[in-house]
């Protein structure tokens, strides 16, 4: 049951900010997007991996590492 309390996420919408605003050096007029998790213990970094190597769309068993 991942995602139930007490892991209820407190943020559930992605969180969007000017570059120029954190402390970056590079690409000032960038939007830097931070992505909420899926479940209490499913990560935005996780989901990218997911989507990047679209590991969902094989049907043999695969481990991202």
């Amino acid at each position: 049951y991942v995602g139930l309390a007490p892991y209820a996420p407190s943020v559930r919408e992605p969180l969007v900010f000017p570059a120029r605003d954190l402390p970056l050096k590079s690409a000032p007029n960038a939007h830097v997007c931070l992505l909420p998790i899926v479940a209490g213990f499913v990560g935005a970094d996780t989901m990218a991996c997911v989507l990047a190597t679209r590991i969902y769309e094989s049907d043999e068993i695969r481990a991202l590492v």
